[in-house]
């Protein structure tokens, strides 16, 4: 053995004393990442003066992803210049704009606050007014895109605690050693012989299996929340990817695949899977709404989470009207579109048949009160007033009344207040509109009692017998 004085010792490298960094250094760091986060409001004031690295960003990008995260970019001469600011719009969400390797997060949050937006979601998407439960539990100082995946992820996790499910479907194995099922003989003698691959044949055939398109739903919206998470700098980051993976766990074995829009309507519900209804309402949420990528590792230009307000609106006043007089006088949407010939057709926000009566309901997600004076613009108006006569007196229609409803600008306003009522005439008909101003910070009982107290509506046998 080599004695101690032949052996080499590596001298410990000693660590190089750096200055801390300076007040400037500091100021400077502060600053940038001060000018990486734009918050706003929908439809609330615009944002301050932005500086020329924001400006340098944001214009950037194409309008379409300025559309999609529902912002819109401004000039104004100021005494300096020419002055940019970022205007929100209807959309609510999360958006990263990215432009060599910088980036700036401009997030829009709801104005009626995170709780009662999404009480608002749940409403709209189980359209349950059984209790006046706010969801206190997601009041927090995250973004929303943060808020709304946790909030999705944990009705995944409740949903997979209560049901499992398995189906038999079709499945297609190109090269099958052991096939069964319809064999595909022609592909054997064209593809397959000729590569001297004679123990493969290709096969359709039916597995009983957890790989199916129900849970392939829940599946890729777990990997779409992933995604989503990775890219945020929220508290509860860490504890949104824990319930994701135990959540992922339950479907070991299910493969994700892309979903658009027209999958949500081409999803067939029987008695064996009516459940996945409500969950795949969630899932498409999400998966609808945001934009990122499947592909782990890839780097898009653009990501994000963005919700139509608009839409949640329209689908939270049906959720409301429709629990006054169910499904039998308050038609569901797949029965409100109407042809007008080679114009294509018309889409009614909603339909009550009350008979004799008939009421067109449009909802317009639009500000047209003063926040402060609370006086209503008529000029903001106009537009939607033609359009809702141009609807009622639709041929299939033939509307006694409408409903125009509008979101009040002012949380301590009545639940719901008729404005006005205007008597607009279309040729030889008279359809008087009823302007009205829902409090969204209002709950859900107050908000029916209301639309009860300006509709009206006849009570039937079956009310009573409920009452």
């Amino acid at each position: 053995m080599p004695s101690g004085r032949g052996v080499l010792r590596a001298r410990p490298q000693r660590r190089a004393i750096t200055d801390p960094p300076s007040w400037d250094a500091r100021v400077e760091a502060e600053r940038i990442a001060g000018e990486r986060l734009i918050t706003l409001t929908d439809y609330g004031e615009p944002s301050q003066i932005l500086s020329e690295r924001q400006v340098e960003i944001i214009a950037a990008q194409d309008c379409e992803r300025l559309e999609s995260a529902g912002v819109n970019l401004e000039y104004d001469r100021g005494p300096l210049g020419l002055e940019a600011r970022l205007r929100p719009g209807k959309r609510v969400g999360a958006t990263r704009f990215t432009l060599r390797g910088d980036y700036v997060d401009v997030l829009v949050e709801p104005r009626v606050g995170n709780a009662r937006f999404l009480r608002m979601l749940e409403v709209a998407n189980s359209e349950l007014l059984t209790h006046d439960e706010v969801t206190n539990v997601y009041e927090s100082e995250d973004d929303l895109s943060s808020i709304v995946t946790e909030f999705v992820v944990d009705r995944i996790l409740e949903f997979l605690r209560r049901y499992s499910y398995r189906d038999y479907h079709l499945r297609f194995d190109r090269g099958s050693t052991r096939p069964r099922g319809r064999l595909d003989v022609g592909s054997y003698v064209t593809r397959n012989m000729p590569r001297l691959k004679w123990d493969r044949m290709a096969c359709s055939f039916f597995e009983f299996s957890g790989d199916v398109i129900e849970n392939q739903v829940i599946a890729t919206t777990l990997t779409v929340a992933a995604r989503i998470v990775a890219r945020l700098q929220s508290t509860r980051k860490k504890i949104i990817a824990q319930k994701i993976a135990v959540a992922r766990q339950a479907l070991f074995g299910v493969t994700e695949r892309s979903f658009a829009a027209r999958d949500e309507a081409s999803i067939v519900y029987h008695s064996r899977n009516s459940h996945f209804k409500l969950i795949h309402r969630y899932c498409f949420l999400l998966l609808l709404n945001s934009s990122v990528s499947l592909n782990p590792g890839r780097r898009i230009p653009f990501s994000s989470f963005a919700l139509d307000m608009a839409v949640l609106f329209e689908r939270y006043i049906r959720a409301i009207i429709g629990s006054i007089y169910g499904r039998d006088r308050f038609l569901p949407k797949s029965r409100l579109r109407f042809d007008v010939g080679n114009k294509g057709e018309i889409k009614l926000d909603g339909l009550i048949c009350d008979m004799p009566t008939k009421t067109t309901v449009e909802c317009k997600y639009k500000l047209v009160q003063d926040t402060a004076t609370g006086v209503i613009g008529e000029k903001a108006m106009a537009d939607d007033i033609y359009q809702t006569v141009a609807y009622s007196v639709h041929n299939e229609v033939q509307a006694t009344g409408a409903l125009l409803i509008y979101p009040s600008t002012r949380f301590d306003a009545p639940a719901v207040h008729e404005v006005e009522e205007i008597g607009s005439f279309r040729g030889a008909h008279q359809i008087p509109i009823k302007v009205l101003l829902v409090n969204l910070s209002s709950s859900e009982t107050d908000l029916r009692r209301g639309f009860e107290g300006v509709l009206r509506p006849q009570r039937l046998p079956e009310d009573f017998a409920a009452a």
